[in-house]
């Protein structure tokens, strides 16, 4: 007598259907995990292009306020910083002026007496007077600090470039350092008098070549891209930025062309007011 079994396996049409719904949660896991991914790269490159904003534009309002800084302060501007030729790196300086842009170049420059014996200049180095003037606050032991902020466009940072004079004498070589990275570019706006008025800001300059009276406040733009690649294909930043700094068509087609890896750029802008030359 012959006994029937019951069939055991699957048909092809259910492994069909069965690889069919495997493949769909395949697909929204993978979906999902590529989403998840991208968001996180994008708010990690955002957060690394606000830091490097937040902390450039503090480094920069911490060196400003530096400009024009007298350890006499009854002395006249004029009589502690005189007229000099390019020093360390920096254009000629007018008589009485604390700080400078070159436009062709895009640098800017500040001098300023130390404040005491344990004020660094932006890389850091002390006072070559401090043992002349370490307490003894209103004494002047003749020297100026000249401080050139610049962008390296080749590791795309902030740089500075620090030289100490005595007695108009330059007694340091000049050091360079890098301070900030993932900076592609530093725009400067200045604040000038008019020859009525030399101490009250009447408007913003850009073109340093046309200033003839001493800046009272600097207004700066920097434009940060993030390290991360493959981020985004939009750069809406590029396009405020270009506004902001009345930057050419040429300009913004070279950034793009440079970048090739869809980073992320940040703008940020603020202003400072160099208060030692102010009433």
């Amino acid at each position: 007598m012959f006994t029937y079994k019951h069939q055991a396996g699957l048909s092809l049409l259910e492994l069909m259907v069965a690889m069919v719904i495997i493949s769909v949660l395949v697909l929204g896991i993978t979906e999902m995990y590529i989403d998840n991914r991208q968001s996180y790269m994008f708010q990690q490159g955002q957060s690394e292009n606000q830091e490097n904003n937040r902390f450039a534009l503090l480094f920069l309002h911490q060196e400003l306020t530096k400009a024009g800084y007298r350890r006499e302060p009854d002395k006249a501007a004029e009589l502690v910083f005189k007229a000099s030729g390019s020093t360390g790196g920096c254009p000629a300086f007018g008589e009485s002026f604390a700080a400078i842009w070159d436009t062709n170049n895009r640098y800017l420059c500040i001098r300023y007496q130390p404040h005491d014996d344990k004020d660094r200049d932006c890389l850091g180095n002390l006072p070559k007077t401090a043992a002349t003037i370490k307490d003894k606050p209103y004494i002047d032991g003749g020297e100026v600090i000249f401080e050139r902020f610049f962008i390296d466009e080749e590791t795309e940072s902030l740089s500075c470039q620090a030289t100490h004079t005595v007695n108009g004498n330059i007694i340091s070589p000049n050091p360079t350092g890098e301070l900030i990275t993932g900076i592609v570019d530093l725009r400067f706006e200045f604040g000038v008098g008019d020859s009525t008025d030399s101490r009250t800001i009447k408007e913003y300059k850009q073109d340093n070549s046309s200033i003839s009276e001493p800046i009272l406040a600097v207004r700066y733009t920097l434009l940060t891209r993030s390290t991360n690649q493959n981020i985004t294909d939009e750069n809406k930043a590029l396009e405020k930025w270009k506004i902001a700094v009345g930057a050419t068509d040429e300009e913004v087609e070279a950034l793009e062309d440079d970048d090739t890896t869809r980073q992320l750029y940040h703008f940020s802008q603020s202003t400072i007011t160099l208060r030692n030359l102010m009433p």
